[in-house]
């Protein structure tokens, strides 16, 4: 948070990676923000979210409280004036503004260090990798960190959880795509088996 008073402006920015949460609220004729949502300093009546239901974690924007949203990794709001504020209070889920997004054509190199990481994420992962001859698996999510282990692991066989029916927690396709190959060994179970 930025407040600039000689121009009577507050930034709200949440980090690229979104590693250090921000929430806020309108609440009356005030904006809170806290990076806990218990430190906001207002009433938190639940609400529905699909993503603490199906994840028990409020991923995105919504939360399970009313009125409480997240400023999403890449993002800022800003309040520059007694209009913008009001706008916000108005409607506050539609008031955060990118600032960051993943650039669409990354290249083989993004950073300095591209080739320093590629070898320790390698190093990382053949210290957990058993010896050769001896066979190897991964459990691969759909997303990128089981992707990564699974590229440099070439294991020949690859476990991945499936929740079928439950809309958005299928990740079958994605890992299959991981897997490079390999064998996908998909385990099934809804949630009434993993609760």
């Amino acid at each position: 948070a930025l407040l600039d008073l000689r121009a009577g402006a507050l930034h709200l920015a949440r980090d690229r990676a979104g590693e250090k949460p921000l929430y806020y609220a309108a609440w009356g004729d005030a904006l809170h923000f806290a990076s806990e949502i218990k430190a906001l300093g207002v009433p938190l009546l639940e609400d529905d979210c699909a993503d603490a239901r199906a994840l028990e974690f409020d991923c995105l924007r919504d939360t399970p409280f009313r009125g409480v949203c997240a400023v999403e990794p890449g993002e800022r709001l800003e309040v520059t004036s007694p209009d913008a504020l009001a706008h916000l209070l108005a409607a506050p889920r539609d008031a955060p503004i990118r600032w960051w997004s993943v650039p669409e054509h990354l290249g083989e190199r993004t950073t300095p260090c591209a080739d320093e990481l590629t070898e320790a994420v390698r190093r990382a992962v053949a210290i957990r990798v058993p010896s050769s001859g001896v066979p190897s698996t991964v459990l691969v999510s759909g997303g990128l960190d089981s992707a990564i282990v699974q590229a440099v692991a070439r294991a020949g066989r690859v476990y991945c959880l499936r929740f079928p029916g439950e809309a958005g927690l299928d990740p079958l396709a994605l890992a299959q795509q991981a897997a490079q190959g390999a064998e996908v060994v998909p385990v099934t179970f809804g949630l009434p088996e993993a609760e």
